[in-house]
């Protein structure tokens, strides 16, 4: 007797969990979000700074930048940031970011708040986008003017054929100020 009043307790405790969690009201659109935001969160936005003869018009970069994250977002839910620099301008420019970089790093506290708008009213950007086709397209990660992921290191030649920087030489002065990480480990 006590086995069947405790597969009677046993099975009224799994139509219940069963009942109530077929209550949930979530529509479609809920549904579609939340598979979104899941997949989303394997995202990665990365910085790409290139050298470049001349300067890139702002039309030029954002072709190239959509030839190339058309394939990198649909087989490694990657979004590169493409940065072009003249030759005369890239270690500088390079330096800066770097330089720009670490002071983040110093001055991050965790207690800060992420954001940094004290307006109220303020709205934030659409989290997501939805294509031509009706589907909504994966979010990426926005990133700093800073950011420094992949990029150049090697010798730059002025007209004559000299060079004007050695890549050993940035190769050992990045080293020395900690702004790349040995891979070896």
């Amino acid at each position: 007797m006590n086995k069947r009043i405790i597969c009677l307790l046993l099975s009224l405790v799994m139509l219940l969990s069963v009942a109530l969690a077929g209550c949930s009201k979530k529509t479609d659109e809920d549904i579609k979000d939340d598979i979104t935001e899941e997949a989303s969160r394997n995202t990665v936005t990365l910085s790409m700074y290139l050298l470049s003869e001349d300067d890139i018009s702002p039309e030029q970069e954002q072709k190239m930048e959509e030839a190339v994250n058309k394939i990198t977002k649909s087989k490694f839910k990657a979004k590169i940031d493409l940065r072009y620099v003249t030759a005369e301008d890239y270690y500088d420019v390079l330096s800066k970011a770097f330089e720009e970089s670490q002071e983040a790093k110093n001055n991050f506290s965790f207690g800060a708040s992420a954001s940094t708008t004290s307006d109220p009213d303020s709205t934030t950007a659409e989290e997501t986008v939805v294509n031509e086709y009706g589907v909504t397209e994966l979010k990426y990660p926005d990133i700093t003017d800073y950011q420094v992921d992949i990029f150049y290191l090697g010798g730059i030649k002025d007209e004559e054929g000299n060079y004007i920087v050695s890549g050993l030489e940035k190769f050992e002065e990045y080293m020395e100020n900690g702004w790349l990480s040995e891979l070896g480990d």
